[in-house]
Formats: structure tokens, sequence, C-alpha cells
């Protein structure tokens, strides 16, 4: 039962990573699916849909709205009573997000190459915070290969290989001890890595 879904997502996450174009309607059917196959009962299925989750955010025209959209169900995925295999899959889905698109976790919010991208402030939005601040936890406690995979995840977001600008507005924005730890993150791992580790 779950070879058809599982093939879609396969296919779909395909499709949009080489950059295929779609407009804002079919987009949002596209949220849809991925936002019920998330949450399958099959792990493949989920472990698919992580995937493809990261190509629709990369490809959207809308990926701050996309991002709103989809939050809950990709922090569903990052659960911890969740398989790692599921966990890897969406570390994997955010990097592709950010690799597609390097705006998606900015407050300029607008597609890679619009008009919109070039807003003054590229600060992180809100809405990615809890989306960092989950794999904050994961990128300091999880599995050895859960750990690096979101280690190349922060490094993206954070643009780490900038300078410290994305480190200072996550902290800005971030709740509790999470500031610290993030810093003391980006000071022992991040800031030591010259690139992510799957390229």
């Amino acid at each position: 039962r779950s070879s058809t879904p599982k093939r879609t997502m396969s296919t779909l996450q395909t499709n949009l990573s080489v950059g295929v174009k779609l407009d804002i309607p079919t987009m949002r059917l596209l949220q849809s699916l991925v936002r019920r196959l998330l949450q399958d009962e099959s792990q493949m299925v989920r472990e698919a849909s992580c995937l493809a989750v990261g190509a629709i955010l990369g490809a959207s025209p809308e990926p701050q709205e996309c991002l709103r959209d989809l939050k809950g169900c990709i922090l569903k995925c990052m659960r911890f009573m969740e398989t790692s295999a599921v966990h890897q899959c969406v570390a994997r889905g955010l990097c592709i997000a950010i690799r597609m698109n390097s705006n998606v976790f900015s407050m300029c919010g607008g597609a890679e190459g619009s008009s919109d991208s070039t807003a003054i402030s590229k600060g992180l939005h809100k809405s990615g915070v809890a989306i960092l601040d989950t794999s904050l936890m994961f990128a300091m406690s999880g599995t050895s290969d859960v750990k690096r995979l979101f280690h190349d995840f922060l490094w993206l977001a954070l643009r780490v290989g900038e300078g410290e600008e994305g480190l200072h507005e996550y902290m800005a924005l971030s709740q509790g001890e999470n500031g610290k730890i993030m810093m003391t993150l980006v000071t022992k791992v991040l800031g030591h890595m010259s690139g992510i580790s799957e390229e």
C-alpha cells in the first residue's frame, strides 16, 4: 500500500530539485498532500515525504507561507518517538530546502532569484525558529548520523560560513538557554566546518 505514495514523494522531490517550476495553486495542493503523508503510518512514506517537503519548501514561490503551513507536520516527524531514519530524512530535506532557496528561513522569504530576495533584512524569521530549536536538540544529543546531518542543516540555516550574523539573529529570537547552547555548538563544531558533509 505504501509503495505508491512513496514513489509519488520520491518523484516529486526529484522533479522539484532539478528546477521544475509550479504555480502557487499547484504548490498548495502539493503542500496539502505532503502534509497528510508526513503523518502516514508507513515509515517509508514518512521518510520520502520528509525529503519531498524540503524540495517543496525550496521550490515554493511563497517559502515563508509554505514553512508556516508545514511546520507542525515537520516537527511531528522530529519527535523523539520517531525513528532515526525519519530524523535523518528530515535533516536531509531541510538541507535540500536551503540549498534550493537560501531564503527559506530568512525574513525576506522570497523565492531564490525573485525581487523579494533583495529585501533589506536577511534575518531569520520566527516561523522557522521552532525547527531550528528542535534541530539544535538533535545536533547535540542525537545518534552520530543524526547529529552530523543536523550539523549540516544548522550550518546552512545560520550561514555559518559567512560569519556570525546568523547566530546572532537566532540568539535574538530563541527562548531560554537555546541561544547559549547554539553558540557553544557553533564555537565547538559548526565553526570548524568548511561545508556540509553531504554535497
